[in-house]
């Protein structure tokens, strides 16, 4: 059965004798003829092992493919249309260094000998497929056509394309390429240091590399791809075998490098890390399915990438080692859907200063061990954590201090974060969501967002929960803040802090009373909305102002317990507050409990008497109590002179008023008023204790009263 290497061709078989192989090669140059010298029947490589011993009629010689190539034969030799060979073992050393083909060098499933050797040559087309080589260096190579080394090309002493020039596509798509055997021989030579070097290559068209394999470093720097570079599927073995070799690790280095189309790594493997610092791309960036490992440092090196559409780490990507993609632009969306990032105790995946022009996306299943680090990008669409898991117990899970959010942000479908959420100074502009999801710092601070803005909604609801402080100090929350059916926990510490916060509304609705204080210090609110039943057992409320109450269902004598919970003594401010906003929305009478509240608050701790003027005249709130004590005391004191009047009032005078019990009890109650009662009848037993005793509550009264209708009691 043939090979059919190139469809439509017409194909020459030769089975044996050297004179007739070159021959035929000769008469198919001229044509442009397809000639396959493997043996009849065969549809496969020849063994390696007997190309490394000769196989008869298959050998040709390196100077009769240079002589066809150059026109370095007999003037009567008609001229090469193209040179296509297939099957041959080429001995000697193909060397067409500074040289410009004539033809097209089309070979396939050839074993050469010698190092292939092209640099600065010009070719209109050059094709290696399959073929194996102890080493190509094609620096400088300038080809009209494609560059094609793929479908098992082979090469055991690296690839070479430093400043090469390719008119169509470069095809590497299953090769296998890899580091001279004997790399200190190689150095010393000075010769193929690398598996494949592409330092500098410009290639009109696409360069393909599916399925490729690369035993050491794969080099594209500053290369120029106008169209797109697939690499799917990929394997590269970066690990240092050598300290000349690869004494950094590096698999890929693709610094500056310039991609027209889309980049694909999908199902790349690569041990030792990528170098796309500075790279521009301009379509998609895709590594879906990929796995990079480079335990200890970074698996890729992203600083100032640019991505023209999406870039996407999906369906199972794996990395074991820091993604940086510090000041990088991507200006579609950059998805990690799926994805498991595994550096513990360091940064798994570093973004600071990047810019997305869509949405970052975690989510399905996508699970961190150590820090992702966001301070200061710029996402111009949503950030999303949907069913995402962040660990880095005692460290920092997600750094995204002043952050920059053009949309929203999300927390939740059972999204868990073990370590420090930081979001000092974060901006978003819609709104924030946390629902469902689980923050664990015990000990520490769960959710750090002091100074966050938030344009809209903040909200956390549906069985989020925490363990370690939540903190919002000095917030800035256009719409609501709202905490509906959540859990905080921090024993022995805040577990939640407000400190300073600004919000439209606030409403503290958790399952069950915070395990730790509540800070509301400062904080300022529109509407707020809480449930006694699940008041902290701690509430600092200093300073902390509201237009209204939206709970109608808690009384005053629960909003006054409300105001107990405030630690540290007699604090004017919080019951100013309260009484304020009763009385903005019209409940006076509540507003004045509130008031004479606040006093007796304060003159129990000014003085432990203060309760005579509470029940006198209500520190003045209640003037009237006065007049009820009066009458309650005159009718108590006329009762009791009625019936001491026969035993116990002697009248010193002989021409004594009559005794009237009623007229001698207000000219004993009332100080400043004689009625001659008092003066024409001495009490004696137990009426005079009576007389002593409404003597000076008459003095006290009369004095409380005259106080508070003249302003001498100071009610604030």
């Amino acid at each position: 059965m043939e090979m059919p290497v190139l469809a439509g061709e017409a194909r020459m078989t030769v089975a044996d004798g050297q004179d007739t192989a070159e021959s035929r090669i000769r008469l198919a140059a001229s044509t442009g003829e397809l000639v396959d010298l493997h043996r009849s029947g065969e549809d496969h490589f020849l063994d390696a092992r007997l190309w490394a011993h000769g196989h008869a009629g298959h050998e040709i010689p390196a100077e009769l493919i240079i002589e066809l190539l150059t026109g370095s034969r007999p003037t009567a030799a008609p001229a090469s249309r193209a040179i296509r060979l297939c099957g041959a073992v080429i001995t000697g050393s193909l060397n067409l260094e500074a040289v410009t083909l004539a033809s097209p060098l089309l070979l396939e499933r050839c074993q050469f000998t010698e190092p292939v050797v092209l640099d600065d040559a010009v070719a209109p087309k050059l094709s290696l497929r399959g073929c194996h080589v102890p080493g190509l260096s094609a620096k400088g190579l300038r080809t009209m056509g494609s560059l094609v080394l793929d479908q098992e090309f082979t090469s055991t002493a690296g690839v070479d394309l430093k400043g090469a020039r390719i008119g169509g596509q470069l095809l590497l798509n299953h090769a296998r390429i890899s580091q001279p055997p004997d790399l200190d021989a190689a150095v010393a030579a000075g010769t193929y240091m690398w598996a494949l070097t592409a330092d500098g290559i410009t290639v009109e068209e696409s360069l393909l590399a599916r399925g490729m394999s690369a035993d050491g470093q794969v080099r594209f720097p500053l290369a120029h791809v106008k169209g797109e570079l697939d690499m799917s599927g990929v394997d590269i073995n970066g690990s240092a075998t050598n300290m000349y070799a690869n004494p950094d690790g590096i698999a890929l280095l693709a610094i500056h490098l310039t991609v027209g189309g889309d980049v694909r790594l999908g199902g790349a493997n690569v041990r030792g890390q990528m170098y796309l610092r500075g790279a521009s791309i301009g379509g998609q960036l895709v590594l879906d399915r990929a796995r990079l490992a480079s335990p200890g440092s970074a698996t890729l090196m992203a600083h100032h990438m640019t991505v023209g559409q999406d870039m996407s780490c999906c369906e199972g990507f794996t990395s074991e080692g820091e993604i940086s993609l510090s000041a990088a632009r991507i200006d579609g969306h950059l998805t990690f859907n799926g994805a498991t990032l595994s550096n513990p105790g360091h940064r798994a995946l570093a973004a600071e200063w990047a810019t997305i022009g869509k949405s970052l996306v975690f989510r399905d299943g996508f699970t961190v061990e150590g820090e992702i680090a966001l301070a200061a990008a710029q996402i111009g669409g949503q950030l999303i954590f949907l069913g995402a898991s962040l660990s880095n117990p005692g460290g920092t899970a997600l750094s995204a201090d002043r952050i920059d959010i053009g949309q929203s942000l999300a927390f939740s479908d059972g999204s868990t974060a073990a370590g420090e959420m930081s979001m000092r100074g974060a901006r978003i502009t819609g709104h924030a969501l946390f629902k469902g999801g689980r923050l664990s710092n015990p000990g520490g601070t769960a959710l750090d967002a002091q100074s966050i803005t938030v344009g809209t909604l903040f909200r956390f609801r549906e069985s989020f929960a925490a363990q370690g402080q939540v903190s919002l100090e000095a917030a800035k929350i256009g719409g609501p803040l709202v905490f509906d059916g959540v859990t905080l926990s921090n024993p022995g510490g805040s577990a939640l802090n407000l400190t300073g916060a600004v919000t439209g509304a606030l409403s503290l609705c958790p399952t069950a009373p915070p395990s730790g204080a509540v800070e509301l210090t400062y904080a300022r609110t529109g509407g707020y909305t809480d449930d006694p039943e699940t008041w902290p057992q701690t509430l600092h409320l200093r300073g902390f102002t509201y237009d209204i109450l939206e709970n109608s269902k808690v009384s005053v004598r629960e909003r006054l317990r409300w105001l107990a919970l405030h630690p540290g003594g007699y604090t004017p401010q919080i019951y100013d507050q309260l009484a304020a906003c009763y009385r903005g929305a019209g409940h006076d009478d509540a507003a004045r409990r509130v008031a004479i509240a606040k006093q007796r608050h304060r003159r129990n701790a000014l003085s432990p008497l203060s309760w005579l003027w509470y029940i006198t005249v209500g520190y003045g709130y209640r003037t009237w109590l006065a007049a009820v004590w009066l009458a309650v005391l005159t009718i108590a004191g006329t009762l009791a002179f009625s019936s001491a009047h026969s035993h116990h009032l002697l009248m010193p005078a002989q021409h004594a008023p009559t005794f009237h019990p009623l007229i001698y009890t207000l000219d004993t109650l009332l100080p400043v008023i004689d009625f001659g009662q008092k003066s024409a009848w001495t009490p004696t037993g137990w009426a005079l204790p009576w007389s002593w005793s409404l003597t000076a509550a008459g003095w006290l009264l009369t004095t409380a009263a005259v106080a508070a209708l003249t302003g001498i009691f100071k009610r604030d």
